[in-house]
Protein backbone atom coordinates (compact mmCIF):
# COMPACT_ATOMS: atom_id res chain seq x y z
CA UNK A 1 0.00 0.00 0.00
CA UNK A 2 2.70 2.48 1.14
CA UNK A 3 4.79 2.06 -1.62
CA UNK A 4 1.83 2.56 -4.36
CA UNK A 5 0.79 5.73 -2.58
CA UNK A 6 4.47 6.59 -3.08
CA UNK A 7 4.32 5.84 -6.50
CA UNK A 8 1.26 8.17 -7.10
CA UNK A 9 3.10 10.93 -5.37
CA UNK A 10 5.60 10.76 -7.46
CA UNK A 11 4.13 10.21 -10.69
CA UNK A 12 1.85 13.49 -9.29
CA UNK A 13 5.11 15.11 -8.96
CA UNK A 14 6.32 14.55 -12.32
CA UNK A 15 2.90 15.32 -14.48
CA UNK A 16 2.65 18.34 -12.34
CA UNK A 17 6.56 19.22 -13.41
CA UNK A 18 5.92 18.55 -16.98
CA UNK A 19 2.45 20.87 -17.32
CA UNK A 20 4.57 23.45 -14.89
CA UNK A 21 7.78 23.30 -17.18
CA UNK A 22 5.86 23.41 -20.76
CA UNK A 23 4.02 26.70 -19.30
CA UNK A 24 7.17 28.48 -18.11
CA UNK A 25 8.79 27.45 -21.53
CA UNK A 26 6.23 29.37 -23.15
CA UNK A 27 5.92 31.99 -20.37
CA UNK A 28 10.27 32.10 -20.80
CA UNK A 29 9.92 34.28 -23.50
CA UNK A 30 7.90 37.57 -21.62
CA UNK A 31 10.42 39.73 -20.64
CA UNK A 32 14.67 40.50 -20.28
CA UNK A 33 16.72 38.67 -18.10
CA UNK A 34 20.19 39.75 -17.54
CA UNK A 35 22.34 38.19 -20.41
CA UNK A 36 25.33 36.37 -19.10
CA UNK A 37 27.09 35.97 -22.16
CA UNK A 38 27.88 32.29 -23.93
CA UNK A 39 29.46 30.86 -20.92
CA UNK A 40 26.53 30.95 -18.45
CA UNK A 41 27.06 30.85 -15.26
CA UNK A 42 26.66 32.43 -11.80
CA UNK A 43 25.83 36.08 -11.54
CA UNK A 44 27.79 38.32 -9.68
CA UNK A 45 26.12 41.28 -8.40
CA UNK A 46 28.70 44.40 -7.92
CA UNK A 47 26.25 45.60 -5.41
CA UNK A 48 26.52 42.73 -3.41
CA UNK A 49 30.30 43.08 -2.49
CA UNK A 50 32.34 44.96 -0.08
CA UNK A 51 34.13 48.47 -1.03
CA UNK A 52 32.90 51.10 -4.00
CA UNK A 53 33.98 51.39 -7.30
CA UNK A 54 37.11 49.35 -8.85
CA UNK A 55 37.25 47.79 -4.79
CA UNK A 56 33.86 46.36 -5.15
CA UNK A 57 34.44 45.36 -9.30
CA UNK A 58 37.37 43.75 -8.06
CA UNK A 59 36.16 42.06 -5.15
CA UNK A 60 33.55 40.54 -7.48
CA UNK A 61 35.82 39.27 -9.98
CA UNK A 62 37.39 37.61 -7.18
CA UNK A 63 34.41 35.88 -6.06
CA UNK A 64 33.00 34.94 -9.43
CA UNK A 65 33.37 31.51 -10.50
CA UNK A 66 34.79 30.02 -13.75
CA UNK A 67 32.32 30.55 -16.41
CA UNK A 68 30.42 33.01 -14.09
CA UNK A 69 29.50 36.30 -14.86
CA UNK A 70 30.16 40.00 -12.82
CA UNK A 71 26.94 42.36 -13.44
CA UNK A 72 27.97 46.07 -13.23
CA UNK A 73 24.67 47.68 -12.94
CA UNK A 74 23.60 51.61 -13.91
CA UNK A 75 26.03 53.70 -11.96
CA UNK A 76 29.15 55.63 -12.04
CA UNK A 77 31.89 54.02 -10.87
CA UNK A 78 35.27 55.49 -9.41
CA UNK A 79 38.31 53.39 -10.39
CA UNK A 80 41.16 54.45 -8.16
CA UNK A 81 43.05 51.32 -8.50
CA UNK A 82 43.86 48.81 -11.31
CA UNK A 83 41.15 46.41 -12.07
CA UNK A 84 42.57 42.75 -12.57
CA UNK A 85 40.58 40.69 -14.76
CA UNK A 86 40.95 36.84 -15.01
CA UNK A 87 39.78 33.77 -17.10
CA UNK A 88 36.57 32.11 -18.32
CA UNK A 89 34.66 35.65 -16.89
CA UNK A 90 32.09 37.58 -18.53
CA UNK A 91 31.72 41.45 -16.98
CA UNK A 92 28.04 42.96 -18.11
CA UNK A 93 26.79 46.56 -17.47
CA UNK A 94 23.98 47.93 -18.56
CA UNK A 95 25.60 50.10 -21.67
CA UNK A 96 25.79 54.08 -21.35
CA UNK A 97 24.26 53.85 -17.55
CA UNK A 98 27.01 51.54 -16.54
CA UNK A 99 30.14 54.42 -16.49
CA UNK A 100 33.67 52.74 -14.63
CA UNK A 101 35.68 56.54 -14.49
CA UNK A 102 39.16 57.37 -14.13
CA UNK A 103 39.72 59.11 -10.40
CA UNK A 104 42.43 61.14 -9.71
CA UNK A 105 43.91 58.42 -7.13
CA UNK A 106 44.78 56.37 -10.04
CA UNK A 107 48.36 56.54 -11.47
CA UNK A 108 48.48 58.46 -14.21
CA UNK A 109 50.67 55.19 -15.98
CA UNK A 110 48.34 52.67 -14.64
CA UNK A 111 45.39 50.89 -16.66
CA UNK A 112 41.94 51.39 -15.68
CA UNK A 113 41.62 47.92 -15.77
CA UNK A 114 43.83 44.88 -17.71
CA UNK A 115 44.09 41.18 -17.96
CA UNK A 116 46.32 39.36 -15.43
CA UNK A 117 50.40 39.00 -15.93
CA UNK A 118 51.28 37.08 -18.75
CA UNK A 119 53.82 34.50 -18.49
CA UNK A 120 57.11 34.97 -20.18
CA UNK A 121 58.08 33.36 -23.14
CA UNK A 122 57.42 33.93 -27.15
CA UNK A 123 53.66 32.82 -27.67
CA UNK A 124 52.55 32.21 -23.83
CA UNK A 125 49.39 33.26 -23.22
CA UNK A 126 47.48 34.26 -19.94
CA UNK A 127 44.05 34.85 -19.83
CA UNK A 128 41.27 33.58 -22.09
CA UNK A 129 37.92 33.47 -22.77
CA UNK A 130 36.99 37.06 -21.69
CA UNK A 131 33.91 38.73 -22.89
CA UNK A 132 33.20 42.51 -21.78
CA UNK A 133 30.36 44.21 -22.75
CA UNK A 134 27.68 47.17 -22.31
CA UNK A 135 30.19 49.09 -20.43
CA UNK A 136 31.45 53.29 -20.84
CA UNK A 137 35.08 53.77 -19.77
CA UNK A 138 36.38 57.24 -19.44
CA UNK A 139 39.42 58.92 -19.04
CA UNK A 140 37.83 62.34 -18.27
CA UNK A 141 40.31 63.96 -19.89
CA UNK A 142 42.35 63.45 -16.94
CA UNK A 143 45.92 65.86 -17.41
CA UNK A 144 48.77 63.67 -18.14
CA UNK A 145 47.71 60.28 -18.38
CA UNK A 146 49.33 57.98 -20.46
CA UNK A 147 47.66 54.49 -19.17
CA UNK A 148 45.02 52.86 -21.10
CA UNK A 149 41.17 52.63 -20.08
CA UNK A 150 41.79 48.89 -21.42
CA UNK A 151 44.65 46.69 -21.86
CA UNK A 152 45.12 43.40 -22.41
CA UNK A 153 47.96 41.67 -22.70
CA UNK A 154 48.81 38.25 -24.54
CA UNK A 155 45.09 37.13 -24.31
CA UNK A 156 43.27 35.03 -26.11
CA UNK A 157 39.53 34.34 -27.09
CA UNK A 158 38.28 37.69 -26.13
CA UNK A 159 34.65 39.40 -26.93
CA UNK A 160 34.39 43.06 -26.54
CA UNK A 161 30.81 44.26 -27.19
CA UNK A 162 29.07 47.33 -27.67
CA UNK A 163 30.95 49.17 -25.01
CA UNK A 164 32.23 53.03 -24.97
CA UNK A 165 35.78 54.32 -24.40
CA UNK A 166 36.03 58.25 -24.60
CA UNK A 167 38.41 60.99 -22.84
CA UNK A 168 41.47 59.18 -22.61
CA UNK A 169 44.56 61.44 -23.23
CA UNK A 170 46.72 57.44 -23.55
CA UNK A 171 45.88 54.55 -25.69
CA UNK A 172 42.10 53.86 -25.04
CA UNK A 173 41.88 50.24 -25.64
CA UNK A 174 45.20 48.25 -26.41
CA UNK A 175 45.86 44.63 -27.71
CA UNK A 176 49.17 44.02 -27.10
CA UNK A 177 49.95 40.35 -28.17
CA UNK A 178 46.56 39.12 -28.18
CA UNK A 179 44.66 35.99 -30.32
CA UNK A 180 41.13 35.64 -31.18
CA UNK A 181 39.70 39.24 -30.28
CA UNK A 182 36.41 40.53 -31.85
CA UNK A 183 35.74 44.08 -31.30
CA UNK A 184 32.28 45.02 -32.14
CA UNK A 185 29.44 47.45 -31.89
CA UNK A 186 31.55 49.70 -29.70
CA UNK A 187 32.26 53.27 -30.01
CA UNK A 188 35.59 55.28 -29.71
CA UNK A 189 35.27 59.06 -28.97
CA UNK A 190 37.43 61.98 -27.69
CA UNK A 191 40.47 60.00 -27.26
CA UNK A 192 44.23 60.67 -26.97
CA UNK A 193 46.53 63.72 -26.54
CA UNK A 194 44.93 66.86 -27.43
CA UNK A 195 47.80 68.86 -29.18
CA UNK A 196 50.85 66.88 -31.44
CA UNK A 197 53.16 65.05 -29.61
CA UNK A 198 56.06 61.99 -29.72
CA UNK A 199 53.75 59.70 -27.76
CA UNK A 200 51.05 57.81 -30.62
CA UNK A 201 47.70 57.45 -28.94
CA UNK A 202 45.66 55.87 -30.98
CA UNK A 203 42.38 55.31 -29.77
CA UNK A 204 42.44 51.62 -30.65
CA UNK A 205 45.88 50.02 -30.25
CA UNK A 206 46.63 46.42 -31.60
CA UNK A 207 50.26 45.77 -31.77
CA UNK A 208 52.52 42.90 -31.23
CA UNK A 209 54.33 42.76 -27.50
CA UNK A 210 56.96 40.82 -25.76
CA UNK A 211 57.43 38.98 -29.10
CA UNK A 212 53.88 37.92 -29.05
CA UNK A 213 52.06 39.18 -32.20
CA UNK A 214 48.90 39.91 -32.34
CA UNK A 215 46.73 37.23 -33.86
CA UNK A 216 43.14 37.03 -35.65
CA UNK A 217 41.70 40.52 -34.29
CA UNK A 218 38.35 41.83 -36.03
CA UNK A 219 36.86 44.93 -35.40
CA UNK A 220 33.46 45.23 -36.77
CA UNK A 221 30.71 47.80 -37.00
CA UNK A 222 32.42 50.48 -34.43
CA UNK A 223 32.52 54.09 -34.72
CA UNK A 224 35.56 56.29 -34.58
CA UNK A 225 34.91 59.98 -34.11
CA UNK A 226 37.10 62.76 -32.79
CA UNK A 227 39.86 60.95 -31.78
CA UNK A 228 43.13 63.83 -31.48
CA UNK A 229 45.43 61.28 -32.54
CA UNK A 230 44.59 58.25 -34.55
CA UNK A 231 41.38 56.14 -34.82
CA UNK A 232 42.83 52.57 -34.94
CA UNK A 233 46.66 51.50 -35.14
CA UNK A 234 46.19 47.80 -36.90
CA UNK A 235 49.08 45.35 -36.74
CA UNK A 236 47.83 41.93 -36.23
CA UNK A 237 48.77 38.37 -38.42
CA UNK A 238 45.46 37.94 -39.77
CA UNK A 239 42.79 40.78 -38.95
CA UNK A 240 40.01 42.58 -40.16
CA UNK A 241 38.18 45.74 -40.18
CA UNK A 242 34.60 45.85 -41.51
CA UNK A 243 31.56 48.24 -41.54
CA UNK A 244 33.77 50.71 -39.25
CA UNK A 245 32.78 54.55 -39.13
CA UNK A 246 35.51 56.70 -38.72
CA UNK A 247 35.29 60.39 -38.34
CA UNK A 248 36.87 63.60 -38.04
CA UNK A 249 39.97 61.34 -36.76
CA UNK A 250 43.67 62.66 -36.42
CA UNK A 251 46.84 60.99 -37.62
CA UNK A 252 45.38 58.76 -39.62
CA UNK A 253 41.63 56.41 -39.30
CA UNK A 254 43.36 53.71 -39.81
CA UNK A 255 47.43 52.74 -39.84
CA UNK A 256 49.07 49.70 -40.20
CA UNK A 257 52.50 49.21 -40.02
CA UNK A 258 55.58 46.59 -42.10
CA UNK A 259 54.64 44.09 -38.70
CA UNK A 260 50.87 43.67 -40.13
CA UNK A 261 49.95 40.77 -42.62
CA UNK A 262 46.88 39.06 -43.98
CA UNK A 263 44.54 42.02 -43.25
CA UNK A 264 41.54 42.93 -44.53
CA UNK A 265 39.90 46.44 -44.97
CA UNK A 266 36.32 46.05 -45.94
CA UNK A 267 32.89 48.38 -46.61
CA UNK A 268 34.36 51.22 -44.48
CA UNK A 269 33.12 54.80 -44.21
CA UNK A 270 36.28 57.02 -43.41
CA UNK A 271 36.22 61.12 -43.41
CA UNK A 272 38.30 63.50 -42.42
CA UNK A 273 42.00 62.42 -41.32
CA UNK A 274 42.86 65.99 -40.25
CA UNK A 275 46.70 66.00 -38.38
CA UNK A 276 48.80 69.24 -38.19
CA UNK A 277 52.03 66.80 -37.85
CA UNK A 278 52.68 63.32 -39.97
CA UNK A 279 50.10 61.72 -42.34
CA UNK A 280 46.85 62.81 -42.60
CA UNK A 281 45.82 60.07 -44.35
CA UNK A 282 42.70 57.71 -44.34
CA UNK A 283 44.24 54.07 -44.89
CA UNK A 284 47.66 54.04 -44.41
CA UNK A 285 49.57 50.70 -44.38
CA UNK A 286 52.96 49.44 -45.08
CA UNK A 287 51.52 45.66 -44.43
CA UNK A 288 51.30 42.59 -46.58
CA UNK A 289 48.84 40.71 -47.83
CA UNK A 290 46.36 42.81 -47.77
CA UNK A 291 42.68 43.54 -49.24
CA UNK A 292 40.98 47.25 -48.80
CA UNK A 293 37.62 46.81 -50.45
CA UNK A 294 33.95 48.67 -50.60
CA UNK A 295 35.03 51.81 -48.64
CA UNK A 296 34.59 55.47 -49.04
CA UNK A 297 37.43 57.13 -48.17
CA UNK A 298 37.09 61.17 -48.51
CA UNK A 299 38.66 64.40 -47.33
CA UNK A 300 41.55 63.61 -45.48
CA UNK A 301 44.67 65.91 -45.37
CA UNK A 302 46.74 63.67 -47.43
CA UNK A 303 46.37 60.74 -49.13
CA UNK A 304 42.82 58.89 -49.41
CA UNK A 305 45.20 55.33 -49.52
CA UNK A 306 48.85 55.04 -48.76
CA UNK A 307 50.76 51.97 -49.54
CA UNK A 308 54.18 51.71 -48.43
CA UNK A 309 56.41 49.26 -49.31
CA UNK A 310 53.60 47.48 -50.27
CA UNK A 311 53.43 43.41 -50.98
CA UNK A 312 50.55 41.86 -52.27
CA UNK A 313 47.59 44.18 -52.10
CA UNK A 314 44.22 44.98 -53.84
CA UNK A 315 42.53 47.95 -53.45
CA UNK A 316 39.03 46.98 -55.32
CA UNK A 317 35.85 48.68 -55.38
CA UNK A 318 36.35 51.79 -53.68
CA UNK A 319 35.13 55.56 -53.95
CA UNK A 320 38.28 57.70 -53.20
CA UNK A 321 36.82 61.38 -52.96
CA UNK A 322 38.67 64.85 -52.15
CA UNK A 323 41.74 63.66 -50.13
CA UNK A 324 44.31 66.07 -50.21
CA UNK A 325 42.29 69.13 -48.17
CA UNK A 326 45.85 70.44 -46.96
CA UNK A 327 47.23 70.69 -50.25
CA UNK A 328 49.19 73.61 -49.29
CA UNK A 329 51.26 71.18 -45.89
CA UNK A 330 51.11 68.27 -48.63
CA UNK A 331 52.49 69.09 -51.76
CA UNK A 332 51.83 65.48 -53.53
CA UNK A 333 48.13 64.11 -52.44
CA UNK A 334 46.71 62.03 -54.48
CA UNK A 335 43.85 59.87 -54.11
CA UNK A 336 46.14 56.87 -53.70
CA UNK A 337 50.01 57.35 -52.91
CA UNK A 338 52.34 54.27 -53.29
CA UNK A 339 55.60 54.95 -51.31
CA UNK A 340 59.23 52.71 -51.96
CA UNK A 341 61.35 54.00 -48.98
CA UNK A 342 64.21 51.47 -49.00
CA UNK A 343 64.78 47.97 -47.29
CA UNK A 344 64.77 49.18 -43.63
CA UNK A 345 63.39 46.43 -40.69
CA UNK A 346 60.68 44.53 -42.46
CA UNK A 347 59.70 46.34 -45.34
CA UNK A 348 59.86 44.89 -48.59
CA UNK A 349 60.14 45.79 -52.06
CA UNK A 350 57.00 47.48 -53.13
CA UNK A 351 55.46 44.23 -55.79
CA UNK A 352 52.40 42.36 -56.99
CA UNK A 353 49.98 45.60 -56.49
CA UNK A 354 46.60 45.71 -58.07
CA UNK A 355 44.20 48.64 -58.16
CA UNK A 356 41.21 48.14 -59.84
CA UNK A 357 37.06 49.02 -60.13
CA UNK A 358 37.81 52.07 -57.84
CA UNK A 359 36.56 55.36 -58.59
CA UNK A 360 38.77 58.36 -57.58
CA UNK A 361 37.60 61.79 -58.28
CA UNK A 362 37.65 65.37 -56.85
CA UNK A 363 33.80 66.64 -55.84
CA UNK A 364 32.24 67.76 -59.17
CA UNK A 365 31.91 71.87 -58.62
CA UNK A 366 34.25 71.66 -55.87
CA UNK A 367 38.34 72.78 -55.56
CA UNK A 368 40.13 70.12 -56.67
CA UNK A 369 41.80 69.10 -53.53
CA UNK A 370 43.63 65.54 -55.24
CA UNK A 371 46.35 66.40 -57.23
CA UNK A 372 46.30 63.00 -59.06
CA UNK A 373 44.63 59.53 -59.07
CA UNK A 374 47.53 57.48 -58.05
CA UNK A 375 50.72 58.99 -57.63
CA UNK A 376 54.22 56.96 -57.28
CA UNK A 377 57.40 58.45 -55.36
CA UNK A 378 60.52 56.41 -55.04
CA UNK A 379 63.03 57.75 -52.28
CA UNK A 380 66.81 57.25 -53.23
CA UNK A 381 67.16 54.24 -51.20
CA UNK A 382 63.65 52.43 -52.45
CA UNK A 383 63.47 50.43 -55.50
CA UNK A 384 61.18 50.52 -58.36
CA UNK A 385 57.58 49.08 -57.78
CA UNK A 386 57.24 45.84 -59.41
CA UNK A 387 54.23 44.07 -61.09
CA UNK A 388 51.72 47.21 -60.66
CA UNK A 389 47.79 47.04 -62.48
CA UNK A 390 46.16 49.70 -62.75
CA UNK A 391 42.60 48.69 -64.34
CA UNK A 392 39.03 49.26 -64.76
CA UNK A 393 39.20 52.74 -62.77
CA UNK A 394 36.97 55.37 -63.20
CA UNK A 395 39.11 58.77 -62.72
CA UNK A 396 37.86 62.51 -62.71
CA UNK A 397 40.15 65.31 -64.58
CA UNK A 398 43.49 66.14 -61.99
CA UNK A 399 46.15 68.81 -61.92
CA UNK A 400 49.01 66.30 -61.71
CA UNK A 401 47.12 63.57 -64.42
CA UNK A 402 45.32 60.52 -63.76
CA UNK A 403 48.57 58.65 -62.22
CA UNK A 404 51.63 60.45 -61.36
CA UNK A 405 55.37 59.80 -61.13
CA UNK A 406 57.24 62.17 -58.64
CA UNK A 407 60.43 61.59 -60.25
CA UNK A 408 61.86 59.62 -63.83
CA UNK A 409 59.23 57.02 -64.27
CA UNK A 410 61.93 54.78 -65.74
CA UNK A 411 63.02 54.54 -61.78
CA UNK A 412 59.96 54.36 -60.33
CA UNK A 413 58.62 51.65 -62.33
CA UNK A 414 60.07 48.53 -62.85
CA UNK A 415 58.85 44.89 -64.31
CA UNK A 416 55.12 44.13 -65.21
CA UNK A 417 53.28 47.21 -65.30
CA UNK A 418 49.74 47.17 -67.08
CA UNK A 419 47.26 50.32 -67.37
CA UNK A 420 44.43 49.29 -69.26
CA UNK A 421 40.65 49.69 -69.15
CA UNK A 422 40.46 53.27 -67.31
CA UNK A 423 38.18 55.62 -67.76
CA UNK A 424 38.30 59.47 -67.40
CA UNK A 425 34.72 60.81 -66.38
CA UNK A 426 32.97 64.40 -65.24
CA UNK A 427 30.16 62.22 -64.66
CA UNK A 428 30.90 61.57 -60.43
CA UNK A 429 27.88 62.86 -59.38
CA UNK A 430 25.92 62.75 -56.40
CA UNK A 431 24.04 59.84 -58.11
CA UNK A 432 27.60 58.01 -58.36
CA UNK A 433 27.74 58.61 -54.52
CA UNK A 434 24.21 57.15 -54.26
CA UNK A 435 24.77 54.13 -56.07
CA UNK A 436 27.57 53.35 -53.64
CA UNK A 437 25.58 54.09 -50.78
CA UNK A 438 23.04 51.72 -51.71
CA UNK A 439 25.24 48.96 -52.53
CA UNK A 440 27.08 49.55 -49.15
CA UNK A 441 23.58 49.60 -47.31
CA UNK A 442 22.55 46.27 -48.84
CA UNK A 443 26.08 44.36 -47.72
CA UNK A 444 25.60 46.24 -44.03
CA UNK A 445 22.18 44.66 -44.01
CA UNK A 446 22.78 41.22 -45.01
CA UNK A 447 25.84 41.06 -42.73
CA UNK A 448 23.65 42.33 -39.54
CA UNK A 449 21.30 39.69 -40.46
CA UNK A 450 23.89 36.88 -40.20
CA UNK A 451 25.11 38.07 -37.07
CA UNK A 452 21.54 37.36 -35.43
CA UNK A 453 22.02 34.05 -36.81
CA UNK A 454 25.63 32.95 -35.68
CA UNK A 455 26.70 34.43 -32.42
CA UNK A 456 30.00 36.58 -32.51
CA UNK A 457 32.74 35.02 -31.16
CA UNK A 458 36.56 35.19 -31.49
CA UNK A 459 37.34 31.78 -33.86
CA UNK A 460 39.81 29.78 -31.96
CA UNK A 461 41.24 27.85 -34.83
CA UNK A 462 44.45 30.28 -35.24
CA UNK A 463 46.14 32.80 -37.34
CA UNK A 464 44.32 33.18 -40.72
CA UNK A 465 40.57 33.06 -39.65
CA UNK A 466 38.12 35.45 -38.61
CA UNK A 467 34.41 35.03 -37.36
CA UNK A 468 31.66 32.53 -38.44
CA UNK A 469 31.74 32.50 -41.99
CA UNK A 470 34.57 34.53 -42.74
CA UNK A 471 38.56 33.88 -43.90
CA UNK A 472 40.88 35.98 -43.70
CA UNK A 473 43.85 35.48 -46.78
CA UNK A 474 46.28 32.92 -45.50
CA UNK A 475 49.68 33.80 -45.07
CA UNK A 476 51.76 33.66 -48.26
CA UNK A 477 48.92 33.61 -50.44
CA UNK A 478 47.19 35.96 -52.66
CA UNK A 479 44.54 38.15 -51.35
CA UNK A 480 42.26 38.03 -54.35
CA UNK A 481 41.97 34.23 -53.16
CA UNK A 482 40.11 35.38 -49.92
CA UNK A 483 38.85 38.71 -50.68
CA UNK A 484 36.73 37.05 -53.68
CA UNK A 485 34.72 34.23 -51.52
CA UNK A 486 34.15 36.41 -48.46
CA UNK A 487 32.80 39.78 -50.28
CA UNK A 488 30.52 40.85 -53.47
CA UNK A 489 33.00 41.96 -55.93
CA UNK A 490 31.12 43.29 -59.09
CA UNK A 491 31.59 43.74 -62.57
CA UNK A 492 32.07 47.50 -62.00
CA UNK A 493 32.82 50.27 -59.55
CA UNK A 494 29.45 51.51 -59.23
CA UNK A 495 28.68 47.79 -57.84
CA UNK A 496 30.55 48.47 -54.54
CA UNK A 497 31.64 50.94 -52.29
CA UNK A 498 30.25 53.41 -50.33
CA UNK A 499 29.30 57.27 -49.51
CA UNK A 500 27.43 59.77 -47.04
CA UNK A 501 27.37 59.86 -43.19
CA UNK A 502 25.72 56.98 -41.75
CA UNK A 503 22.40 58.02 -39.59
CA UNK A 504 20.62 56.78 -36.77
CA UNK A 505 19.16 53.17 -38.65
CA UNK A 506 23.07 52.71 -39.25
CA UNK A 507 22.86 53.29 -42.97
CA UNK A 508 24.76 56.03 -44.61
CA UNK A 509 22.83 59.15 -46.57
CA UNK A 510 24.41 60.28 -49.95
CA UNK A 511 26.76 62.92 -49.81
CA UNK A 512 26.71 63.84 -46.28
CA UNK A 513 29.30 65.28 -44.38
CA UNK A 514 28.28 66.05 -41.15
CA UNK A 515 28.82 64.16 -38.18
CA UNK A 516 26.22 62.30 -36.43
CA UNK A 517 24.70 60.55 -33.14
CA UNK A 518 24.22 57.14 -34.48
CA UNK A 519 23.47 54.83 -31.80
CA UNK A 520 23.43 51.43 -33.95
CA UNK A 521 26.72 50.73 -32.96
CA UNK A 522 26.27 51.21 -29.19
CA UNK A 523 23.10 48.83 -29.00
CA UNK A 524 22.34 45.89 -27.68
CA UNK A 525 23.28 42.91 -30.34
CA UNK A 526 20.36 40.74 -31.48
CA UNK A 527 22.08 37.64 -29.85
CA UNK A 528 21.14 38.82 -26.38
CA UNK A 529 18.36 41.16 -26.64
CA UNK A 530 15.18 39.78 -24.89
CA UNK A 531 12.55 38.05 -27.18
CA UNK A 532 9.19 39.39 -27.58
CA UNK A 533 7.04 36.76 -25.23
CA UNK A 534 3.11 36.34 -24.23
CA UNK A 535 1.44 39.04 -22.68
CA UNK A 536 2.15 39.07 -18.84
CA UNK A 537 -2.27 38.27 -18.35
CA UNK A 538 -1.85 35.54 -20.20
CA UNK A 539 0.82 33.89 -18.28
CA UNK A 540 -0.57 34.63 -14.60
CA UNK A 541 -3.73 32.74 -15.92
CA UNK A 542 -2.46 29.77 -17.33
CA UNK A 543 -0.33 29.63 -13.84
CA UNK A 544 -3.52 29.89 -12.21
CA UNK A 545 -5.14 27.26 -14.30
CA UNK A 546 -1.77 24.87 -13.44
CA UNK A 547 -2.33 25.16 -10.08
CA UNK A 548 -6.14 24.69 -10.04
CA UNK A 549 -5.58 21.39 -12.09
CA UNK A 550 -2.77 20.09 -9.29
CA UNK A 551 -5.00 20.82 -6.63
CA UNK A 552 -8.02 19.21 -8.78
CA UNK A 553 -5.82 16.63 -8.78
CA UNK A 554 -4.63 16.09 -5.36
CA UNK A 555 -7.89 15.96 -4.06
CA UNK A 556 -8.96 12.91 -6.26
CA UNK A 557 -6.30 11.14 -5.19
CA UNK A 558 -7.28 11.27 -1.50
CA UNK A 559 -11.01 10.54 -2.63
CA UNK A 560 -9.38 7.47 -4.54
CA UNK A 561 -6.97 6.51 -1.37
CA UNK A 562 -10.21 6.44 0.98
CA UNK A 563 -12.39 3.91 -1.56
CA UNK A 564 -9.55 1.99 -1.97
CA UNK A 565 -9.79 -1.52 -0.46
CA UNK A 566 -6.13 -2.24 1.93
CA UNK A 567 -3.86 -4.41 0.11
CA UNK A 568 -3.08 -7.29 1.08
CA UNK A 569 0.98 -7.86 1.15
CA UNK A 570 0.25 -10.99 -1.46
CA UNK A 571 -0.74 -7.94 -3.82
CA UNK A 572 2.25 -6.16 -3.50
CA UNK A 573 4.36 -6.71 -6.36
Amino acid sequence: MERIFCMKKLLGRALCAVVCGGILAIAGNAGPVIPVSAAEGKVCNVNDYKGSGSVAIQNAINACPEGGTVYIPAGTYRMVTTVTLKSNITLKGDGDKTILEVNSLLSTGANMMKSSDPPVGLNNYGDENITLRDITFTGKRASGRTGSLLGLTKAQNVTIVNCTFKENPGITLGLGGCKNVLVKDCIFEDNGLTKPSKISSPALWVDRTMGTPAINITVEDSIFRNNNWSGCYFMPQGGKIARCTFINNGESSIYTNQYGSDIQYIDNYIDGARSSNISASGLETCASNVLIEGNLIKNSGNEGISLTNQKNVIVRNNMILNNGQEKEKFANAAGIMIYSLGLVENYYVPQDITITGNIIANRPGMEATQGAGVALWRHSAGEPVERLTISNNIFGEFPYGTVRFIGDKSMIIGSGYSFKGNKESQTVTMKTEEDFVKALNERIRKARETATTAKPGPSTTGAGTTMPGKTHPPAGSSPAAAGSSSVPTGSTAVSSGSAGTPDSSGTIAAGSTAGYSDTSANSVPADVAPEKGMKPWIITLLILLCGGAIGTGAVFIVKKRKNTPEPTDQQEP
